[in-house]
């Protein structure tokens, strides 16, 4: 038995959170739900981490600074 995290509307979600993101150039929130749904869904760590890391920097988003510290 296969156990799916999320839905296919989900995905079409996060995907245009990410075009928002815009390769971490874009809204705060947005690279923020991105960098979420990598480390908490896709498990995909290090992409997370770098998202976090850039947001926190460069836009000083709070959010983001502190889940980096988490890593």
């Amino acid at each position: 038995m296969s156990l799916e995290r999320v839905d296919e509307e989900y995905e079409t979600k996060m995907a245009g959170f990410e075009v928002d993101c815009a390769g971490g150039i874009g809204e705060g929130s947005a690279c923020h739900y991105v960098a979420e749904f990598y480390a908490a869904v896709k498990e995909e760590y290090g992409r997370a981490a770098s998202l976090y890391e850039k947001n926190c920097r460069e836009k000083n988003y709070g959010p983001s600074c502190f889940s980096l510290a988490r890593f």
